[in-house]
């Protein structure tokens, strides 16, 4: 193995001037078989004489940098597959268009055999300017094994007029038709030699690309879409390169799933000591949105009477993805249209319902330009509330009181103070729609603090399926009933003592939730406590910034919920 190279540069000044180049930092690394990357600063002059290698490696090349577009810097990339091989004219370039690589001369080095590759070792770079040695640095040339690869498969939905890596990227599993499927590899030792999806397709020194259907009927063969009908674009720099097509154009069918794999064969590949093969598995689905909550107690959206009503939804369109969606009343006499856009597979828009009535039925509907993804009947209901009372514990249960849920959910509750898995202290079972005056919420672990203020909050649960995800989610799914964009929870502070809570089985004054196995408890005979000073007083609330409390970092999703959560009104 080459124990070094020597890098130097000279350059000629500018006419009248005192030139000087150095490089950008002292140790600059990349892999073997991959498009290496320096820069060279120079000031008082354009031009620099680059010298690589010398006797210690056996192998030399000299050329000159052209600073063209007058940055005063010149990036040169360096084809490591290549230098060894290939006149040096090929080897080195410049990256920036406006800048050169002039005149350059492999001195020293070159195999026979056309296996060989350059060696992994420190290269010792140096630059001069007019003769004279102005600076030094180091290039680590690692060994591509050393990597940690990785296979991803993402959606995205720019064009590539541009051949630019697709915007708005992010990886759900799904990609809806007509949007880009993204398979993004992060890999070394790939960069000298793979120029397209062809180049993968027909698996270029062992490095290659497969794209195979898996839900396909038995005894049938299953689809094989053509790596080479993508686009390849590459990202040496951050070691990445992505292969993009358009799910509406190929093979590409909505409803099926398809696994990708990426490999390289370590008996046709000059880099690999062992064989590599990573795997994704994605579904091409149809363009849709899903409204959350649709499809709730009495199949009706119930929505909120506040001036921020919130309706919210998830959709497999990629993010960046702009939609419409259209409230509207029955009689016609209420209508508004929000633009929002899909992020992270969600999306959500507010209307102003201060105004209304409950009982005032509405129809919501989704586009994305002009076409309908989702539409479903929505009904103005009472306001969520809840109470969170002062109160003695015996450590394994909360008590919150004058619980309302028009649509059904959880109540949770918080330690504002915890950092982690510890913030969610506990919740209730999935809990009908209805009215409680007392519901009992487990916690996790028993409570040892005494004195502590902890934070109730109302949940819907916004994708019907009876269990509590809000955590889980990071937020996306069982979000907080809120009012005028706040959301609906209390504090009360909490004493630990030795006698049990009440455990009398609940029965929620609403008829519906009684069928519901999984209510808690209500015991009328718990009297609500007055607010403590500087808490709440009939509703209204002090200034009180629980954001902000050091080490409340569970997901920033219930950062916020919980800051939210004491701004709202305590009860109706």
């Amino acid at each position: 193995m080459a124990q070094g190279a020597v890098i130097g540069v000279s350059a000629a000044g500018d006419a009248g001037t005192q030139g000087h180049a150095s490089f950008t930092k002292g140790i600059f690394a990349d892999e073997r078989g991959d498009v290496a990357t320096f820069t060279v600063e120079t000031t008082g002059t354009s031009r620099a004489t680059v010298r690589v290698g010398g006797e210690s490696v056996n192998y030399a090349v000299e050329f000159t940098v052209v600073d063209g577009d007058g940055d005063g810097s010149v990036t040169v990339a360096w084809n490591t597959h290549l230098a060894a091989h290939e006149p040096a004219v090929e080897v080195f370039s410049a990256v920036d268009g406006g800048d050169s690589v002039r005149n350059a001369v492999r001195e020293m080095g070159g195999f026979d055999s056309p296996t060989r590759r350059l060696d992994a070792g420190e290269y010792p770079l140096a630059v001069s300017v007019d003769g004279e040695e102005t600076d030094l640095a180091t290039f680590a040339i690692r060994e591509p094994d050393d990597f940690d690869r990785s296979l991803a498969a993402l959606r995205g939905r720019q064009a590539l007029a541009t051949r630019a890596v697709p915007e708005h990227l992010d990886a759900n599993g799904t990609v809806a038709q007509a949007d880009y499927v993204v398979l993004q590899v992060k890999t070394s030792g790939v960069f000298g030699y793979v120029d397209s999806a062809t180049d993968l397709a027909e698996g270029t020194q062992g490095v290659s690309v497969s794209i195979e259907q898996t839900n396909h009927e038995s005894n049938e063969d299953p689809t094989v879409i053509d790596p080479a009908s993508f686009t390849l674009i590459t990202e040496p720099e951050t070691d990445r390169l992505f292969l993009v097509a358009p799910t509406d154009q190929g093979a590409f069918t909505p409803g099926e799933r398809y696994r990708a794999t990426f490999s390289i064969d370590a008996a046709a590949n000059p880099y690999a000591d062992s064989d590599v093969q990573l795997t994704m598995s994605f579904e091409v689905v149809y363009r849709d949105a899903t409204i959350d909550g649709a499809g709730g107690a009495g199949n009706e959206l119930g929505l909120q009477p506040t001036s921020q009503a919130t309706i919210s939804g998830t959709s497999p369109l990629a993010d960046g993805t702009q939609l419409e969606v259209e409230l509207r009343s029955e009689d016609d006499a209420f209508l508004q249209r929000q633009t929002v856009t899909v992020r992270d597979g969600t999306f959500a828009a507010t209307f102003d319902l201060s105004g209304a009535s409950t009982g005032s039925e509405y129809e919501v509907t989704v586009r994305e330009d002009r076409s309908a993804l989702a539409f479903t009947k929505a009904v103005v209901r009472e306001p969520a509330s809840l109470s969170m009372p002062d109160q003695e514990s015996d450590g394994e249960t909360l008590v919150v009181e004058d619980v309302s849920l028009p649509d059904g959910g959880f109540v949770a509750v918080y330690d504002p103070d915890e950092s982690r898995a510890e913030a969610l202290l506990g919740r209730t079972s999935y809990l009908q729609p209805g009215e409680y005056d007392t519901v009992e919420v487990p916690v996790s672990g028993p409570l040892e603090v005494d004195g502590k203020t902890f934070v109730a909050v109302a949940h819907r649960d916004t994708n019907g399926d009876r269990q509590f995800g809000y955590v889980d989610s990071s937020g996306s799914v069982d979000g907080p009933y809120e009012r005028d964009g706040q959301s609906v929870g209390d504090d009360g502070r909490v004493s630990v003592t030795s006698t049990p809570a009440s455990t009398a089985t609940p029965t929620p004054e609403s008829t519906d939730a009684a069928d519901d196995p999984g209510s808690e408890s209500v015991d009328t005979g718990t009297p609500t406590p007055e607010a403590a000073d500087g808490e709440f007083d009939n509703g209204s609330v002090v200034d009180r910034d629980w954001e902000s409390t050091p080490g409340f970092g569970l997901t920033a999703a219930v950062v916020a919920l919980v800051g939210a959560a004491l701004v709202a009104r305590r009860r109706q």
